[in-house]
């Protein structure tokens, strides 16, 4: 005689398993740092760092969005990420996205850097007569998004924690993969904004920095939501 698990257990079993996976999945991916719009980045966690020259503010309705304007007169100037030690030790051996989506108004020394415990990825952002963007690795051009023009793009850098290298993603493609960075950096960190050098402006519509959940990990918890779903269907439907 088959015996059917009153509700109140299936309702127990689902959820332990929404409760597992929220767990799992609030400690395996996260936003820890994150500035949008026209929102000051300083009160959302960056750190400003300028020199005389150097300008910040926000920009409403630009090209449709808000942002936060970085404007340097050939003077660094930006936003330094540093994680706490908390924010750091929550990496352990994830992956990690650092991505920003902004606007070339002025180039060649925009700058977007990823900081891992030992290797620093900085990349350079130039456009082409034609407004297409070029992104470099320092000052030696890697990509060129032909076709793009001068508006909004969104420039994501992967770091895959098993190979310690970096895939480069424009709009949401990969466009160079297998980067390697220089050493010389103590911990995990960023920052955006330009360098020293010619006058240089980007609109700063979105930057974050996040985690990547464990694929085999999630793979498994959602197996044992599937099967758990399954096995509820099976039941209900005899009833």
């Amino acid at each position: 005689m088959k015996t059917k698990l009153p509700i109140r257990t299936v309702s127990m079993l689902v959820e332990t398993m929404l409760l597992v996976f929220i767990v799992h999945f609030g400690h395996a991916q996260g936003t820890l740092r994150q500035h949008l719009g026209a929102t000051d980045p300083v009160s959302e966690g960056f750190t400003l760092y300028t020199s005389p020259g150097g300008t910040v503010g926000p920009v409403t309705s630009d090209a449709g969005r808000d942002s936060w304007s970085v404007v340097s007169q050939g003077t660094p100037v930006g936003y330094v990420l540093s994680l706490t030690a908390a924010e750091q030790a929550s990496i352990g051996a994830n992956d990690i996205v650092f991505s920003a989506a902004f606007r070339i108004v002025q180039s060649p020394n925009v700058w977007l850097g990823l900081y891992t415990p030992s290797q620093r990825f900085e990349f350079s952002f130039d456009s082409q007569l034609d407004g297409d963007p070029v992104v470099s690795t320092g000052f030696n051009p890697v990509f060129a998004l032909e076709g793009g023009g001068p508006g909004y793009h969104d420039y994501q850098l992967f770091y895959h924690a098993t190979t310690e290298q970096v895939a480069l993603w424009v709009d949401g493609v990969e466009r160079v993969s297998d980067i390697t960075g220089t050493a010389g950096s103590s911990g995990w960190g960023g920052l955006w904004g330009a360098a020293q050098g010619t006058d240089s402006q980007a609109n700063w519509n979105r930057v974050s920095f996040e985690i990547i959940p464990e694929p085999s990990s999630l793979a498994l918890l959602g197996c044992g939501g599937v099967l758990l779903c399954a096995c509820l269907l099976r039941r209900g439907r005899k009833r």
